[in-house]
């Protein structure tokens, strides 16, 4: 909730503290572009123009923003709506300030209004009031959140709007670093210190999105903003972003980044949108995956296992003829677990044998049976093969059926055909039976990306807004650390809530089969507000580092519909919905639409408005079985194409929740795990930057 006027009052007593001399407000605006015909500002934000007092930002230190839209004006509005800042002469200041995001050419400051970054005000020398350790854990939150919201509201309109054009991360002609202690080289000379700037990096080979370049000129206010009233030039801590469209990334500070880092395949982008869980990989290797399946098989695995944190608990079992595993139980994905993973797979995943699929079960069954401590969340099987199994009949199927859904919660198995040679039918019916989904993917097709993308079926399994934290080694400098990450969905419409305030519980509940849509996942490095060793330091380390364990690993877990899990089917490809069976063994030809639908949803409890697209394609394959022209072979087990299924709703997907069943969170026992940071790529410049932050390519692991 917005801060009654009464505490706004009460704040702004706190800024009419003196701007400092070394660095003073200016008082006037030079000529143009920004004044409006009615005595203010004109301030456009991608596609909306908002009108500011003429005074904003000039002559005195004051919480200038304060309710301004678009930010400070929504509920629970970002923690700088009431920080004391004003715009400042560069070339006569001697503290630290940033450029303006709202007017390019000008630079604002908190610094010479006497803020102090968080870390300082609460624990410092000159501390006032009581403020537990923990209370930097809020901190954090606030700050993800408010980027979170940020995203949330602001991506419907930015996606009608036309590309926007943020710095670049390659080439990248405004990037510097803070100071050179963000270079594993410095300069030959010492360049002067900065805040840094925001850079936007676009995946070679991905077409221009609109959205992401759009979003990311929003997020650079954001990061700018948290940056100006948190960092320091000399310390290393990073503010990012990933989108899940194309893996596209922004990072503050920019950095120059040509690579094609695609921050959907990092750990810090998996945990915060599938929280913790149990992964087994069960990878054919049998003859007919020689060449470059096999290689293909290696790279799939690995990126798997580059998606996990200490956290998430992994094993692999390989089988042909017959079958075997890493290890006789999970074992915790720390650093040199994954380590010894991708080694055995370098050794391991080959190609010889036939094709047994019922040791590949009883193999991952027993696996699972004898582990004793995992993360006590989602558990997931992903099944690899490209041929037909030579031990598998129905009653096999049952089996997989019964023995995921014995666990709590269910295991979901996700099959994935390579190839032509794979066996769709078998592979489509276990994902069907056993709580997952079916990916098909050619000899040339990226099952890589598509393996390690199991986490967007995770995603819709738990509650939003729950801020999940990793550690990792900073690529650039090799400095450990921490960053509190945040996933973000699409709303249901324009003046729907935020994720974080509610927007997205109870989506689903109706039986319509929505699921949340995630538009990305936004970090802020705790280092930006404080060095981990001084945290580690402070007598209160303990009860702060058990509080960020708990949270890495909480598990609020809602419970899947069938509908629910036939819209995340659809998403996959129309060969992967499992309502075509029910409604070929229940429509006939001379059934309309409508009246094939009904029937499929009193056989299935699947929502008419789910399948509608679905028994179309049915009815066309049985219309022209009859006449002979049937483009549907059954004899050959394929599935029938159809159209994607229709909501009754916009097909903006939500979060589906029917009686959440809360698993008890497991706390790892070591302090916050060091992941493979996120990939440091350098940070995308963007145009200007206001009071607000950026985020982190090179540090997003």
């Amino acid at each position: 909730m917005r801060g009654s006027s009464a505490a706004y009052v009460l704040v702004s007593l706190v800024r009419v503290a003196a701007q400092d001399a070394s660095c003073p407000c200016i008082t006037s605006w030079a000529t143009g572009p920004y004044l409006n015909s009615e005595g203010g500002l004109n301030v456009q934000l991608y596609s909306s123009m908002y009108s500011y007092p003429i005074d904003y930002g000039l002559s005195s230190c004051a919480a200038h923003d304060i309710n301004l839209p678009p930010y400070c004006s929504a509920d629970n509005p970002p923690s700088w709506c009431l920080d004391s800042w004003c715009y400042v002469d560069a070339s006569n200041c001697a503290k630290a300030y940033s450029d303006a995001v709202y007017f390019e050419g000008l630079h604002y400051s908190y610094f010479t209004c006497g803020s102090a970054n968080s870390f300082d005000s609460w624990y410092g020398v000159n501390a006032t009031g009581a403020h537990p350790l923990t209370d930097l854990v809020g901190l954090m939150h606030g700050y993800v959140q408010s980027i979170s919201n940020t995203l949330e509201d602001s991506v419907a309109e930015v996606s009608t709007s036309s590309a926007c054009s943020p710095p670049s991360s390659c080439p990248c002609t405004d990037c510097a670093p803070p100071s050179p202690a963000w270079l594993a080289t410095p300069p030959a000379t010492t360049p002067p210190m900065t805040l840094g700037t925001a850079a936007y990096h676009q995946r070679p080979g991905t077409p221009v999105s609109a959205t992401d370049t759009c979003l990311a000129r929003i997020l650079t206010s954001s990061f700018t903003r948290i940056a100006s009233k948190e960092s320091d030039p000399n310390r290393i801590g990073f503010e990012y972003y990933g989108s899940q469209d194309l893996g596209n990334y922004i990072q503050w500070p920019g950095m120059e980044d040509c690579s094609s880092y695609d921050p959907r395949y990092r750990p810090w982008y998996a945990a915060a949108a599938a929280g913790p869980k149990d992964v087994v990989m069960v990878m054919d290797t049998s003859g007919s995956m020689a060449g470059n399946r096999e290689s293909m098989a290696r790279q799939a695995a690995k990126l798997v296992v580059e998606t996990l944190t200490d956290v998430d608990y992994v094993n692999i079992v390989r089988f042909s003829s017959g079958a075997s595993s890493y290890s006789p139980i999970l074992v915790q994905a720390t650093e040199a677990n994954k380590a010894s993973l991708v080694n055995w797979i370098t050794n391991n995943i080959d190609a010889s044998g036939s094709t047994n699929f019922r040791d590949a079960f009883s193999k991952t069954w027993q696996v699972i049976d004898a582990t004793t401590t995992s993360s006590g969340c989602n558990k997931v099987v992903l099944f690899m093969s490209d041929g037909e199994p030579t031990d598998w009949d129905e009653s096999d199927g049952q089996s997989v059926m019964v023995k995921a859904n014995s666990y709590s919660p269910p295991v979901h198995v996700l099959t994935y055909a390579l190839g032509s040679g794979a066996d769709k039918s078998v592979l489509r019916s276990i994902s069907c039976k056993a709580n997952g989904v079916f990916y098909a993917t050619d000899d040339n097709g990226d099952l890589a990306s598509t393996m390690a993308g199991y986490y967007k079926v995770l995603a819709p399994m738990l509650k939003p807004c729950v801020t999940r934290w990793v550690s990792y080694d900073d690529t650039y400098t090799g400095e450990r650390l921490l960053g509190a990450c945040l996933a973000s969905f699409e709303k249901l419409s324009v003046s729907d809530a935020t994720s974080c305030n509610g927007g997205l519980n109870g989506l689903g509940d109706t039986g319509d089969g929505r699921v949340p849509t995630l538009i990305g996942v936004s970090c802020v490095d705790i280092n930006l507000v404080v060095p981990l060793d001084v945290l580690e330091a402070h007598p209160e380390w303990s009860e702060f580092s058990a509080q960020v364990e708990a949270e890495m690993s909480s598990c609020s877990r809602v419970s899947v519909t069938e509908a629910q899990m036939e819209t995340l089917r659809q998403q996959a490809g129309s060969d992967a919905v499992c309502s075509i069976d029910s409604a070929a063994d229940v429509c006939t030809s001379s059934m309309s639409v409508e009246e094939c639908a009904a029937a499929v949803e009193a056989a299935t409890g699947v929502p008419i408005g789910v399948i509608v697209g679905v028994v179309v394609g049915v009815i066309v394959a049985v219309v022209c079985g009859i006449g002979y022209c049937c483009y549907c072979n059954r004899s050959k087990n394929k599935a029938p194409s159809y159209p994607a299924p229709r909501s009754e709703q916009p097909p903006r997907p939500v979060q589906q929740v029917a009686a959440p069943q809360v698993v008890q969170p497991v706390v790892v026992q070591q302090p916050v795990v060091v992941m493979a940071q996120p990939v440091a790529q350098q940070p995308v410049a963007y145009a200007q930057a206001v009071p607000m932050g950026s985020v982190p390519m090179g540090t997003a692991a």
